[in-house]
């Protein structure tokens, strides 16, 4: 059966006097039925390569686009997977947030989008001009079934989580306080262990500053 919504809008464009004349119509509805076949294909393309419906083969072929195979996922868990195959739905994750990290360039408009391929929840964020290059997130009142830890457990999340700890433990450091040194050396060998850009950007660029006295700042 073909579907003449193609050929209905290509009848619409035309000029008043050429409409209802039954060669126009033969002619539309010709390339209406090849512009369906082609919508047909893509609409079936589109569908195997949905994210979050797709399941097994089709996933797979997402994870080669995104160069990270259900292999490597599994290495990323850790022991918990050892021997096994991982599961679509956690394997499933773990591309989300290799497809964040590929596309993030670190602007709050690129983490926000990156966030809303695995939170389908309202997500804002804000600035503290007391916390120059912090974003913080607001995600109004949780119940326990919207699944939290699927936001918290991002990996910029968890980054970012980190370097606020790193921070912390180079303040308490700056003010004589040694019992935070062993926390300051895991965490920052955590941090480097994920291997995010943004993350090492902020090492390289940022974070000694916090090591320096005021008047070191200013030179």
């Amino acid at each position: 059966m073909v579907d003449f919504v193609y050929a209905e809008k290509l009848e619409d464009d035309l000029l008043t006097q050429f409409r209802g004349q039954k060669n126009n119509t033969a002619i539309m509805r010709s390339y209406a039925r090849q512009l369906q076949e082609v919508y047909a294909f893509l609409k079936s393309l589109l569908s195997l390569l949905d994210l979050d419906a797709c399941t097994g083969p089709q996933l797979d072929l997402i994870g080669e686009i995104v160069v990270l195979s259900r292999y490597d996922a599994r290495v990323i868990v850790g022991d918990a997977y050892e021997g096994q195959i991982l599961d679509d739905d956690l394997y499933r994750k773990i591309i989300k947030y290799k497809i964040l990290k590929n596309t993030s360039d670190c602007t709050y408009w690129s983490i926000m989008k990156g966030i809303k391929m695995f939170w389908d929840k309202p997500l804002y964020y804000s600035e503290n001009p007391e916390y120059p290059a912090v974003m913080f997130l607001e995600t109004g009142l949780l119940a326990p079934e919207d699944h939290a830890e699927n936001l918290l457990s991002a990996p910029i999340i968890k980054a970012a989580d980190k370097l606020s700890a790193l921070i912390k433990c180079q303040e308490e450091k700056n003010s004589g306080n040694r019992e935070f040194d062993r926390a300051m050396e895991t965490t920052l060998a955590s941090l480097r262990e994920m291997a995010l850009p943004e993350a090492d950007a902020f090492l390289e660029e940022f974070f000694p500053a916090y090591s320096l006295t005021l008047d070191d700042q200013a030179l």
